[in-house]
């Protein structure tokens, strides 16, 4: 991606321009990150996705949008969360207050002031009755009820007390808790 004049493009190894400088941002390819053959850009306050030739492939019609994680995107749309395929199909509807990408199957999503998990199928794995929630990794992830931490596995068992006063996620086997 190249930048002029407060826009951005799609540039290839050879200097020709793949798109016009048109966009107001452009995540992902900044950090060497591709995923699915998309890359996210906004123009006018509304994002979609482009392909690696410049395409427009998922339409900027969206709030929001993020990476490819699992093969699908989260996206906002008016004032709702969701997910999408690699061709812009609507997965997992516009439902949710709040929601994280999705991590070893499932992803946090909030409806009605509480969290919970859902599957790629939009089945609720674990019950939305969390303040907070990490993303899923190594198996676990941290969830937040009355003020404390604790960690659930991917089924909703409480593996680690709920007694933390903050917990972060696992990396390499560790976590911070206090």
């Amino acid at each position: 991606a190249v930048s002029w004049r407060g826009k951005w493009a799609l540039m290839n190894t050879k200097g020709v321009l793949l798109t016009e400088m048109q966009y107001d941002q452009v995540g992902d390819i900044l950090l060497g990150l591709i995923v699915e053959n998309r890359i996210r850009v906004s123009q006018n306050g509304k994002w979609g996705f482009l392909d690696k030739n410049g395409n427009e492939v998922i339409p900027l019609i969206y709030d929001e949008v993020y990476t490819f994680m699992e093969e699908l995107s989260l996206v906002r749309k008016s004032g709702k969360y969701g997910f999408i395929d690699s061709k812009g199909k609507v997965i997992i509807p516009f439902v949710y207050e709040d929601a994280s990408p999705f991590s070893e199957g499932l992803a946090a999503a909030k409806k009605k002031g509480n969290v919970g998990f859902i599957d790629k199928n939009n089945k609720t794995i674990i019950p939305f009755e969390y303040d907070d929630t990490g993303n899923f990794s190594e198996g676990i992830a941290y969830v937040r009820k009355i003020g404390k931490f604790g960690f659930v596995d991917i089924k909703g068992a409480v593996v680690i007390p709920i007694i933390y006063d903050v917990a972060g996620d696992f990396y390499s086997d560790i976590c911070l808790v206090t």
